[in-house]
């Protein structure tokens, strides 16, 4: 069964089916006619809806940590990168999130992003950690350093883990470079 909590699209299914399950029984039994019975349709309808937009799902907030994290790239937002990114990050080339930090500052700075466009993820979940195989387009402005001694767009393909926070928040704790236009790349490659 889909995840009624994660899209409204299950229970709207429902709402059709019960609207025309009310039509049939007003169809068959005429003297049965009452307003009332539409309720049950619009009641479901709004379950749906108001169900998908009050609950958010851990697969939910992955996404969410993960497109704040993209957007903060797209825009320098260095404040939003270093909330999106555990105390405890580290991965096999930074060793720490300060490290991280100051590379992102050192690097975007030159390379003046224009647009990043998400092309493919794919999320695993695991109790409280997940893994987000993350496939992104980076494009620069003509007058950043990577278009001027490289090409303007770039293919980028990276494992993203996350851990659930205590306060429930999901954060980016560890994270791997893969692939750079389809070729296999490291952090210590860049």
């Amino acid at each position: 069964m889909w995840n009624i909590f994660e899209q409204p699209w299950t229970l709207t299914g429902a709402a059709v089916l019960t609207l025309l399950a009310v039509l049939t029984v007003r169809s068959v039994w005429p003297e049965k006619h009452r307003l009332k019975h539409f309720l049950a349709p619009l009641v479901t309808l709004g379950l749906a809806f108001g169900l998908d937009y009050l609950v958010q799902t851990d697969i939910e907030q992955v996404h969410r940590t993960l497109g704040i994290v993209t957007a903060a790239v797209e825009n320098e937002d260095y404040d939003a990168i270093d909330r999106a990114l555990a105390p405890d990050y580290s991965d096999s080339f930074h060793q720490d999130k300060a490290a991280i930090l100051a590379r992102a500052r050192k690097y975007m700075g030159l390379s003046h992003i224009e647009k990043t466009q998400r092309i493919g993820l794919a999320v695993r979940l695991d109790g409280d950690n997940a893994t987000a195989l993350l496939t992104v387009v980076v494009r620069f402005t003509g007058d950043s350093y990577v278009a001027q001694s490289y090409k303007p767009a770039v293919l980028l393909k990276m494992r993203v883990y996350l851990r659930e926070q205590s306060n429930g928040d999901w954060l980016v704790h560890s994270s791997e470079l893969l692939e750079v236009d389809r070729q296999p790349m490291t952090w210590r490659q860049i």
